[in-house]
């Protein structure tokens, strides 16, 4: 049995307070609802309509930063999770940890 795991769409807060979601990305949440990996759709430049992956951490949950491309976005989702286990929680250093909405 598979495990369905936690993606959302990815959201933004600006500075002056407004709230939004950010069409075609998504994001990869851990079990405290941290940001561990986000998918989107590239859609300018050489490789538009390709899915851009980004795993924010590694497995034991220090900070990352890996990319690449996929021609679909559960390709790109499949990568991040085997990237990313189910059981990693994002390390954060103190006083960085914010809450997504």
């Amino acid at each position: 049995m598979t495990m369905t795991r936690n993606w959302r769409p990815a959201a933004f807060k600006s500075l002056d307070g407004a709230r939004g979601v950010i069409e075609n990305s998504w994001e990869l949440l851990d079990s405290v609802q941290q940001r561990v990996a986000r998918v989107s759709l590239e859609d300018q430049g050489q490789e538009a309509g390709r899915w851009r992956w980004l795993v924010l951490v590694q497995p034991h949950g220090a900070p990352l930063g890996e990319s690449g491309l996929c021609d679909t976005i559960d390709e790109a989702r499949k990568i991040c999770e085997q990237m990313v286990p189910d059981w990693t929680i994002a390390r954060l250093p103190k006083g960085r940890r914010r809450p997504i909405w």
